[in-house]
């Protein structure tokens, strides 16, 4: 029984590491790269205009 639960929580570390390792991309966990651009693009835009 304790090596089924120390088997699963090393497994689970596991797919947790290899959802992390490239964080930049198009799937749902990923960091959404297109939308703090635009947010960052918008800013700049309004400080210039001001």
């Amino acid at each position: 029984m304790l090596l089924e639960l120390i088997t699963f929580a090393l497994l689970g570390i596991e797919a947790i590491g290899l959802e992390i390792e490239n964080p930049f991309g198009y799937d749902y966990n990923d960091i959404p790269l297109n939308k703090i651009y635009q947010r960052l693009r918008d800013d700049i835009e309004e400080l210039i205009n001001d």
